[in-house]
C-alpha cells in the first residue's frame, strides 16, 4: 500500500534535472540488438504486437510491465519483468531494491517507455537504467 508519491516524485524531479548530464548514444536501427519496452498492463496488447514484429526482426526484446494489481497481470509465453503496485512498491511508492536489480541489469542499446509519467515507479526505474538511448511518452 502506498501511502504517499512524494518523496518518489521528488526523487523523479532531481533525476530528469541530471538528465542532460547522463551520457547520450544514438544508434542506428541496424546496431540496436537488445530493446527493452516498458508499458503498462492496460498497454500491453499494442505492445505485444511490436514486440513481436521486433522478434521476426532477430531483435532481442525484454519487457517490463506495470500492474496495478493482481487481476491485470498479463499472460504470455514470453519472459518479462511485472512489477505489481499491491506487492512490489513500498509505502513511499518506490520499487523494491530487488526489483530494481533486476531492471537494470536487463540489457538495452534501446529503452522504448510506453508508461511515461502516469506509472511512477517504472519512470523512476526507466531514468536509472543504464541504458544511453532511451525514449518515451512523457
Amino acid at each position: 500500500m502506498i501511502l504517499t508519491n512524494y518523496f518518489l516524485k521528488r526523487e523523479i524531479q532531481k533525476l530528469t534535472g541530471k538528465a542532460s548530464e547522463r551520457p547520450h548514444q544514438y544508434r542506428s536501427f541496424q546496431e540496436i540488438k537488445n530493446i527493452l519496452f516498458i508499458c503498462d498492463t492496460k498497454d500491453w496488447e499494442v505492445v505485444r504486437g511490436c514486440i513481436e514484429e521486433l522478434r521476426s526482426m532477430k531483435k532481442t526484446v525484454n519487457t517490463a510491465i506495470y500492474s496495478p494489481t493482481e487481476k491485470e497481470v498479463p499472460t504470455w509465453y514470453s519472459n518479462y519483468l511485472l512489477l505489481r503496485a499491491d506487492k512490489d512498491i513500498n509505502v513511499w511508492g518506490f520499487p523494491d531494491k530487488s526489483i530494481q536489480k533486476q531492471f537494470y541489469n536487463l540489457p538495452a542499446d534501446l529503452i522504448i517507455d510506453f508508461s511515461g509519467e502516469s506509472s511512477l515507479p517504472m519512470y523512476y526505474m526507466f531514468l536509472q537504467h543504464p541504458s544511453t538511448f532511451k525514449t518515451g511518452i512523457k
